[in-house]
């Protein structure tokens, strides 16, 4: 956290520093702080790759694990995510790394058929799918 306050010291708008928060913040399971910052770097206005669906699968977390959240306002999160992750497909290359990242905000989300349809186009589309997550996904639901 400390290089990203530093990096912040030298450019308070650089979209990257907050992205860094954002990854810091999520590792620390702070998933609905770290959404602000994912959001403050996202409102930048300049495509990042990468940075799309790392702010989709965030709020998709925070969406899913905030029990203190109203139904309307989990759909709106909801509907954040599939909007940034729709913008990625659009204009990231690696669009194996959205569809597995998006696979697993549809996991978290409960909703293991979209998630077994993502992990479909990412494999078409040449992307990794981590063994664990696999395993995880088809614990809930089998491979279709």
């Amino acid at each position: 956290m400390r290089c990203f306050n530093q990096a912040w010291l030298l450019d308070p708008k650089n979209p990257e520093v907050y992205w860094g928060f954002g990854s810091v913040l999520h590792d620390q399971e702070k998933l609905c702080e770290a959404m602000t910052h994912f959001e403050t770097a996202v409102s930048a206005g300049r495509y990042i790759h990468g940075l799309y669906p790392d702010a989709g699968r965030v709020i998709s977390l925070c969406g899913a694990q905030n029990i203190y959240l109203t139904p309307e306002t989990r759909q709106n999160l909801y509907n954040r995510s599939d909007a940034l992750y729709t913008e990625a497909v659009e204009k990231d290359q690696n669009k194996g790394y959205v569809y597995a990242s998006w696979a697993s905000a549809y996991y978290w989300r409960e909703n293991y058929v979209l998630a077994w349809a993502m992990v479909k186009r990412a494999r078409e589309a040449g992307g990794q799918i981590p063994p664990q997550f696999l395993s995880m996904l088809r614990s809930k639901m089998a491979e279709p």
